[in-house]
């Protein structure tokens, strides 16, 4: 793209080259088009949850990550492989981690989504009503729960089970 070339045509150009990129890493990119059929499922997946607006925020933005990274690891592998077919030691190293910031962001997938279904799955949530919050009661602690009487010296409103 031409530094010269600017306002809606610069936009539409490099909307043009981010959507070639991606065509690219589909077509030639086994793994991107595994991770891509996994975020087409996880991503919907995640509204239909039923959780918060920062939850379900968090579990798309972990499926993204992984395919951002994946993009990256492809253009370093494709850079590396133009450079040289042979095998060199630091273009396999460069190939390695590229291939371990995947296996990262795979984990911290798999983290994130563990974390927040498994804590919205597990036993009822404890809340309080806001009438019984309208009392003299003392912030709760940051140190425990919401029903815990050791922290709180039993001053805490009586939790509801939603």
């Amino acid at each position: 793209m031409s530094k010269s070339v600017t306002g809606i045509r610069r936009l539409r150009n490099a909307l043009h080259y981010s959507l070639e990129g991606l065509r690219g890493a589909f077509v030639h990119e086994a793994a991107f088009r595994q991770e891509l059929v996994l975020a087409c499922i996880m991503i919907p997946g995640s509204f239909l949850l039923g959780l918060g607006r920062f939850e379900t925020a968090l579990l798309i933005a972990s499926v993204m990550l992984v395919l951002i990274v994946e993009l990256l690891n492809s253009a370093l592998e494709a850079a590396v492989d133009r450079i040289s077919l042979e095998h060199h030691a630091l273009a396999g190293r460069a190939k390695d981690i590229g291939s371990a910031a995947v296996f990262l962001s795979l984990i911290n997938l798999a983290v994130i989504w563990l974390l927040i279904v498994l804590d919205y799955a597990a036993i009822p949530r404890v809340r309080f009503s806001r009438a019984s919050m309208r009392g003299n009661y003392p912030p709760r602690p940051r140190c425990c729960t919401a029903c815990c009487v050791r922290c709180c010296s039993g001053s805490m409103p009586k939790p509801l089970i939603a």
